[in-house]
């Protein structure tokens, strides 16, 4: 079960909404509870970040070797791995990989989305989409959120 609550100034925390408030109402008096906390990630912001690669998608040179980048996926990817976001694997063949970690809401929290969205602008910048300049791509990007 899972369900939201939030602090009070009296240190007590109470459940943010009436659906909420039900769900806590099946944990019997005196029961332990195990919490897990992290503060919600910005939404509008984790949609900039797909709106800066459809950015880069977009804009990528008439050259195929861009071809492989053409789809999101294949090139977060790329962008996570340039800035270091990733796990190193080897196979059972000896062969190494790098994977990039995820960036779901749970697995990154804000302030660590802030330096990814940044550094992988740097990324995008200094390999996809040279010789334009970041304050022209930032408002490039904001056409499609």
């Amino acid at each position: 079960m899972k369900f939201f609550l939030q602090k009070q100034k009296n240190n007590y925390f109470i459940p943010i909404d009436d659906d909420d408030f039900k769900k806590s109402l099946r944990i019997e008096i005196g029961e332990v509870v195990e919490v897990h906390h992290w503060k919600q990630r910005n939404y509008e912001f984790h949609k900039k970040y797909f709106a800066l690669l459809n950015c880069v998608v977009h804009h990528l040179p008439e050259d195929p070797i861009w071809d492989r980048f053409r789809d999101i996926e294949p090139l977060r990817r790329e962008v996570l791995i340039q800035i270091g976001h990733y796990e190193e694997h080897t196979t059972l063949g000896g062969t190494f990989q790098r994977i990039p970690k995820s960036i779901d809401f749970h697995s990154v929290d804000n302030e660590e989305f802030e330096r990814i969205y940044s550094r992988s602008i740097d990324v995008i910048l200094k390999y996809f989409l040279k010789g334009i300049s970041k304050e022209d791509f930032e408002e490039s990007i904001l056409t499609f959120i």
